[in-house]
């Protein structure tokens, strides 16, 4: 009931929206606040870490299996997989040990897996714009569902001038899908754009988690298509207090270098 309310305030805001009141709040404030409540951002303001198990798979193969703790206030993130590798972001730095462990795709696991699990609440950060589509709605699975274009601008300087789409999960308000990712573990120059679908969402201490991420080709004409490219399953979600030096990287580590992506 309460999904169903959210929701529908939001499509009545947008009606209001649309009719030039000058009072109402901007679609980019109505689409953040919808997925803000639909989450829980209260609660999860409130924690100082998040742990989960993960799994991902890219094309048959096995990127990682292990746990992910990541700073929901610094954004830094640690990555400690089944094999013995660390993987540490200390929010300006990225590492590995052992040192052959410093890879693109090492990288990629740093940046993405920490972005993916907590886009839906970092939609209010400085630099980001959301914009409605016509009509504020796109097509998800053949069904139009209510969208938002999120573009960076220069303080976002890996991805200055990107944009991608974001839908909404309907009657519920969750953040279902994104749409434009053009980064994977493959780093190509130039990668043909993706989205990632959330499914499965589950409940950590009254806040949302998508349990699955699904990866396939994407067209904003037409949202996901086509075979499944990746997926990632997480388990074990919970809110920690991280240990002093958590995010610091061991002796023996070694800067991953940035990709040229």
């Amino acid at each position: 009931m309460k999904n169903a309310l959210i929701t529908s305030s939001f499509a009545l805001l947008l009606a209001v929206v649309g009719s030039g009141c000058q009072s109402q709040p901007t679609y980019q404030q109505l689409f953040i606040n919808t997925v803000e409540q639909a989450h829980n951002q209260v609660v999860y303001n409130r924690a100082e870490a998040l742990a989960v198990d993960i799994e991902f798979i890219w094309q048959g193969n096995y990127r990682f299996r292990g746990t992910m703790l990541y700073d929901t206030k610094s954004m830094a993130s640690k990555l400690i997989a089944d094999n013995g590798t660390i993987l540490i972001f200390d929010g300006k730095q990225a590492y590995a040990s052992p040192a052959e462990a410093a890879t693109a795709d090492a990288w990629y696991q740093l940046v993405a897996m920490p972005y993916f699990a907590a886009a839906p609440f970092k939609l209010d950060e400085s630099g980001i714009t959301l914009t409605a589509p016509p009509n504020q709605m796109l097509p998800l699975y053949g069904v139009q569902s209510h969208a938002a274009i999120l573009s960076y601008d220069e303080k976002h300087k890996s991805r200055n001038g990107e944009s991608m789409i974001l839908y909404l999960t309907r009657g519920k308000g969750t953040l279902e899908a994104i749409g434009g990712i053009k980064t994977g573990p493959e780093h190509q120059d130039v990668l043909e754009p993706r989205a990632i679908v959330y499914r499965d969402f589950v409940d950590v201490d009254g806040v949302k988690f998508a349990s699955v991420w699904d990866f396939y080709p994407w067209t904003e004409a037409d949202g996901p298509k086509g075979g499944l490219i990746g997926r990632a399953k997480l388990s074990n979600f919970r809110f920690v207090i991280p240990v002093k030096d958590a995010f610091k990287a061991p002796a023996d580590a070694t800067v991953i270098p940035h990709p040229e992506m």
